[in-house]
């Protein structure tokens, strides 16, 4: 029954979402709402340890990593599918924007989307940071759909040479189990009070005033979605409705001509523009945790990256 609750909560999201991720997610949910069992493995594979962030020094470059499927907030579907949190992003982004060391803040953002929720909030923080100081969002080397929303408040928008961005765009995903139910010999009937009660729920299609009320949640969202991608690209509503990719994504020099990112470079070209590189962090430091001061480079001393590790894909 757990992962019933788990498909339940999914199917009452919005999701602003690559397709293909959350199709993945939905299949991998069903099959273990169906009593399959997933190999330790392939669950262990989709998550990643959490480690907490440096401490920086002055003329730090702030690195922080908005990586895999974006939800709200950890739960038991993170634990099953990998997911990082928004809430995790949005202080790794406040502390870097309020410490008077933090010289810029640098989003590392390979991210197919999430879950709408936390998402806005997370835009507003980066946009607020933007104003704070420099911030430069880096689709290395996707920013779709939620992960878009977000970078695309950044005071500059990068895209690696293979990088894209786009998917704009907000889905709910509607899951008919009634032949499902009926194969398992379990007839459901549902007893209810309030007019909009049970609306969408999983026991049949999705129809009529429940199937209008999903659209209209669906509109809701693309349209905040829309506005908040046009005050940070300082775009038109018209230009991100009717351009931007149009819900698909767009590879980096047509992302470039088309408004939705400034240039096209790598991460490194981006951190050595503050006189640092990745090759400045030990290996070990970016698979684990927070990053070694690249102080310790005479060329540029006061000079590091604090990476934090998020939960990841």
């Amino acid at each position: 029954m757990l992962y019933d609750r788990v498909l339940a909560e999914v199917a009452a999201t919005p999701w602003a979402i690559e397709p293909a991720k959350g199709e993945a997610i939905a299949h991998f949910l069903s099959r273990k709402a169906a009593g399959e069992q997933i190999p330790r493995a392939e669950i262990d594979a989709a998550a990643a340890l959490r480690k907490p962030a440096k401490k920086p020094r002055a003329g730090v470059v702030a690195l922080v990593p908005l990586h895999g499927v974006m939800v709200k907030r950890g739960n038991f579907i993170t634990e099953a599918s990998g997911l990082m949190t928004t809430e995790d992003v949005g202080r790794a982004v406040d502390a870097a924007a309020a410490d008077p060391n933090v010289e810029a803040i640098v989003l590392d953002v390979d991210s197919p989307g999430g879950s709408v929720a936390g998402t806005p909030e997370l835009a507003d923080r980066v946009h607020a940071a933007a104003k704070a100081k420099k911030v430069i969002a880096v689709a290395n080397s996707a920013a779709a759909s939620a992960a878009y929303w977000v970078a695309a408040q950044a005071g500059e928008l990068v895209v690696t040479p293979s990088g894209q961005v786009g998917s704009l765009g907000v889905f709910v995903m509607h899951f008919d189990r009634s032949e499902e139910m009926r194969q398992r010999g379990v007839a459901v009937t549902l007893v209810k009070a309030g007019e909009r009660k049970a609306a969408g729920h999983p026991y049949g299609p999705l129809e009529g005033e429940a199937r209008a009320e999903v659209e209209e949640v669906v509109a809701g969202y693309y349209d905040q979605f829309v506005r908040a991608v046009a005050r940070g690209r300082k775009a038109t509503l018209t230009a991100v409705r009717e351009g931007f990719g149009k819900g698909g994504m767009v590879l980096a020099e047509a992302a470039v001509r088309e408004g939705m990112a400034d240039r096209v470079a790598t991460l490194d070209d981006v951190l050595a523009r503050f006189g640092v590189s990745l090759s400045d962090v030990a290996p070990d430091a970016r698979a684990e945790g927070p990053a070694p001061a690249a102080a310790a480079r005479p060329a540029h001393p006061g000079v590091e990256i604090r990476k934090r590790r998020l939960r990841m894909d």
